[in-house]
């Protein structure tokens, strides 16, 4: 079977893997999807990290921050190994959420000390509580870096703090929105990449009717309270579907370039390397 047949099937090519695995001839290789998910998603933080510090000294320091999030990750993987005798791969993906979770315990305490710096404290939890739970449902476009996902949710969360200083919404206005949000949220949500792999379409319109759900109780909460907590809520959803219109383009180019496991590895990146048959 020639190369082109192969990736014409869903094969990743990488280039000079006959050689590549002549050096452990004797050695059997097996991986399963689930293995194969976590080692490109373990090679893709590997290449990042080293991609970026051939850049700026602000990009080091980015990558500096995420060393130290995943050192305290493998330190705390390796007290939890003592007592439940993980396998490599549990230990890969537990150390991976833990990761990701510390990551962003950092960001949000940096958003609280903001907030209740500049006397906005409360106004700074709402917001994240609003933000936090719409991404989960309704997902949105991602920055490309770290930094620039602090940057863009700071700015959302600090936008909706600092609007009822400058903004007046009237409940024609608010009403309006109400229905242009409604529209926004069923025609693009769910929009992301984790979405994206969904094989089953009941469970991606589960999830767009939850989204859609929760805005409208949000909304109908708004309508009920005073215009300063208002023209909050109405300025996080109104950012958070933002990031929906053209991200939903922008995850299935990803995903048609990378194939079904495109979250793990960028496939222009594996044709440099070697072929796996991922069918």
């Amino acid at each position: 079977m020639t190369t082109a047949e192969l990736q014409e099937q869903g094969a990743i090519y990488f280039d000079k893997i006959t050689d590549g695995f002549r050096n452990y001839k004797d050695i059997k290789l097996v991986m399963d999807e689930k293995r194969a998910l976590a080692h490109f998603k373990n090679l893709k933080k590997e290449y990042n990290i080293l991609k970026k510090k051939d850049k700026t000294d602000f990009f080091r320091e980015e990558a500096m921050m995420k060393n130290y999030t995943k050192a305290l990750a493998e330190q705390i993987v390796a007290v939890m190994d003592r007592y439940n005798n993980y396998e490599e791969l549990e230990k890969i993906v537990i150390c991976y959420g833990m990761e990701l979770f510390l990551n962003s315990i950092l960001k949000i305490s940096i958003y609280f000390v903001i907030g209740f710096s500049i006397g906005k404290g409360v106004e700074t939890i709402l917001s994240i509580i609003i933000f936090g739970s719409l991404r989960k449902v309704s997902g949105g476009r991602h920055a490309k870096t770290d930094v620039g996902c602090f940057i863009m949710t700071g700015s959302i969360i600090f936008l909706a703090v600092m609007s009822p200083d400058v903004v007046n919404v009237s409940i024609k206005v608010y009403a309006l929105i109400i229905l242009f949000m409604n529209g926004i949220f069923i025609c693009l949500s769910p929009c992301d990449e984790y979405f994206e792999s969904l094989e089953n379409n009941n469970e991606k319109m589960i999830v767009k009717w939850e989204s859609v759900l929760m805005i409208n109780i949000i909304f109908t909460i708004g309508i009920f309270i005073n215009n300063y907590w208002r023209t909050i809520i109405f300025m996080v959803i109104v950012a958070q579907g933002i990031t929906l219109i053209g991200g939903k383009e922008h995850e299935k180019k990803n995903y048609k370039s990378a194939g079904k496991y495109g979250d793990s590895i960028g496939k222009q990146e594996c044709r440099e390397k070697h072929t796996i048959n991922m069918s």
